[in-house]
């Protein structure tokens, strides 16, 4: 048993580190390309927003309270297709929502910015919002792996997110920095879409996806999910509280001078 935790530990802390070594190479390219300014606060801004309701909604309330529940569960496929649907559709209405009125959005987000960094802000918006639908179904799929007890998918698919920007980085032209933003934004959804694929091959002879597809084919995938939302809405009140001291860090900083927010930004991940 002691054998399989410090395992577990090696796997879990190997693949988190190669991400952490991706991920000052992301930020390094970052600050090599759009430096610090008026380019990179509004990029910053359209990856905070996903990354702020992923916080709190799929790795924070949802982890929390997904496991707990699945493993109480006398129908785990039941129980997974019924949760995997309905948050599905939810989160789905919600990018929706997000790109149609990306320009109110980015204004809630960062009150101090001017109608034309709005205006340069919002499209960015609506494509970086996409990465919170996929980055759902990711951390779903994690937690199933993690029931499994294999932890290194989970650890390491998160490295795809910087390992897309660092990629896209050679593709970009410096000296045409709003190309720059797009290059980047469509690096950031198609990891998620990268790291949904790399899940579901993991998946694929589950048999706890194996019970998701018998429950679907013959229409069994009603479960009760009191327990599981009662759960969910209190760890989203347990892990608001962080998210929204942060959030109010990048409101302050975009009324403050162009390159306030990346300064903050390069400080917090140095930090």
């Amino acid at each position: 048993m002691k054998s399989l935790v410090f395992k577990n530990f090696i796997i879990n802390a190997l693949g988190i580190l190669f991400s952490r070594i991706l991920g000052l190479a992301r930020d390094v390219l970052i600050a090599l390309f759009l430096g610090a300014g008026l380019y990179s606060d509004i990029f910053f801004v359209a990856l905070k927003m996903p990354a702020f309701f992923r916080r709190i909604f799929a790795e924070g309330a949802f982890g929390q309270s997904f496991l707990p529940n699945f493993v109480k569960a006398k129908k785990k496929g039941a129980f997974c297709v019924s949760v995997m649907m309905q948050f599905s559709l939810i989160v789905f209405l919600f990018c929706l929502l997000v790109s149609f009125f990306s320009s109110f959005f980015t204004k809630l987000f960062a009150f101090g910015f001017n109608a034309d960094t709005i205006a340069l802000a919002a499209p960015l918006v609506a494509i970086n919002f996409w990465y919170l639908f996929f980055i759902f179904l990711v951390t779903f799929l994690g937690a199933i792996l993690n029931y499994r007890q294999k932890f290194f998918i989970t650890s390491f698919s998160a490295a795809l997110f910087n390992l897309s920007i660092v990629i896209a980085a050679f593709f970009v032209d410096k000296n045409a920095p709003q190309n720059t933003l797009y290059y980047f934004s469509y690096a950031t959804v198609l990891s998620g879409v990268a790291q949904l694929i790399l899940h579901l091959l993991v998946l694929k002879n589950n048999p706890v996806i194996r019970a998701m597809a018998l429950s679907i084919k013959f229409k069994k995938a009603k479960a009760k999910l009191q327990g599981f939302y009662g759960n969910f809405f209190h760890g989203v009140l347990g892990s608001s509280a962080t998210q929204f001291s942060s959030l109010l860090d990048t409101t302050i900083a975009s009324f403050l001078m162009s390159g306030s927010i990346s300064y903050l930004y390069y400080a917090n991940r140095v930090f």
